[in-house]
C-alpha cells in the first residue's frame, strides 16, 4: 500500500523538477514553493577536490531581506535564529549564500534536504509571527503559550514519564531531533513526538521524510511516530492528516483528542 505512494511522490518529483547546464555549472528547478510561489531554485558546481557544492545562489538571503524586510546584519536575534535553523538541516552560510558539499553518491539525499531546508528556513521568516500560538484548550485559552510548552505542561498533569530533545541517527547518518520520547527502552523509545506550532505541507514532508530515514535502521520492534497538531487554533489540512496517517508507523494527534493519545504515551 504505501510502495504506491512513495512511487506517486518520485514520479512528481521527476515530472516537476528540471535542469539546466549554465557552463561549469548545473541549475535546477525544483518544485519546490517559496513564500511568494516562485520555485525555488538550486546550483549545483563541482570544486577542486571533486565534492558537489549545492548553493541557493542567495535566494533565501535576499528574499528574507527584501520581501519581509529582515536584516540579519542589524538584528542579532534574527541572525542567531538563522545560524540555529541552517545548523540544523546541516548548512552552511558563506557570505549571504546557503550551501552544502556532498560526494556523488550522497547527492540525491543531500539534494533533497538542502531542498525542504531552505523552504523551512523561508517560510520561519515569513510566519515570523507564528513562534508562539493562542492555545485554546479550555484550561489555556488566557494566555499564549507554544504547543511543545502545553504538551509538556498536561504530561506533568497526568504524571506521564517522558524524555525531551531526543536525537536518533537515520540510515542516511544524519541526525534527526524529536521532542519527546516514551518507554522503558532509552535507547530505541516506543513512542516519538513531534510538536510542531503549525503543521504545513512543508514541515509535514520534512518530519515524514526524516521519519522515514530514522526507521530505515534496524528494530526488532519498529516505534511509533505522534504528531501533535493544536485543531483548537488552525483547521489542518485534510491533505495533510492523509499524508500522516498513510505513513509507516506514524499518527496524527490532534489536541481535541488528547485524552487518547496520551493515554498510550502513558502507557508505553
Amino acid at each position: 500500500m504505501i510502495d504506491k505512494y512513495v512511487e506517486k511522490y518520485i514520479e512528481w518529483l521527476s515530472h516537476d523538477i528540471s535542469f539546466m547546464n549554465r557552463g561549469d555549472s548545473g541549475l535546477f528547478t525544483t518544485p519546490f514553493l517559496n513564500p511568494i510561489n516562485d520555485c525555488n531554485q538550486v546550483r549545483i558546481t563541482y570544486t577542486e577536490d571533486n565534492r558537489i557544492r549545492i548553493s541557493d545562489d542567495s535566494d533565501t538571503y535576499n528574499t528574507i531581506l527584501q520581501e519581509f524586510k529582515i536584516n540579519f546584519t542589524n538584528s542579532p536575534n534574527k541572525r542567531a535564529l538563522l545560524e540555529s535553523l541552517i545548523s540544523m538541516y546541516s548548512i552552511s552560510l558563506e557570505g549571504t549564500e546557503l550551501v552544502k558539499y556532498c560526494s556523488e553518491d550522497t547527492f540525491p539525499w543531500s539534494l533533497h534536504y538542502f531542498s525542504i531546508g531552505i523552504m523551512a528556513i523561508q517560510n520561519n521568516f515569513s510566519n515570523a509571527k507564528v513562534q508562539t500560538c493562542s492555545m485554546n484548550p479550555a484550561s489555556m485559552d488566557s494566555y499564549k503559550i507554544a504547543l511543545y510548552d502545553y504538551v509538556e505542561s498536561r504530561f506533568r498533569k497526568h504524571k506521564i514519564s517522558y524524555r525531551t530533545s531526543i536525537k536518533k541517527i537515520g540510515a542516511s547518518g544524519f541526525n534527526h531531533k524529536f521532542d519527546f520520547a516514551f518507554g522503558e527502552d532509552y535507547s530505541v523509545p516506543a513512542i516519538l513526538m513531534k510538536t510542531p506550532n503549525v503543521l504545513r505541507q512543508d514541515n509535514t514532508q520534512l518530519m515524514l521524510f526524516e521519519w522515514g530515514d530514522y526507521l530505515k535502521t534496524t528494530f526488532e520492534e519498529k516505534p511509533r511516530l505522534f504528531i501533535v497538531a493544536n485543531d483548537s487554533i488552525q483547521k489542518v489540512d485534510t491533505k495533510i492528516i492523509r499524508l500522516i496517517r498513510d505513513w509507516e508507523n506514524t499518527f496524527y494527534c490532534p489536541v481535541s483528542e488528547e485524552s487518547s493519545w496520551m493515554e498510550e504515551c502513558k502507557r508505553a
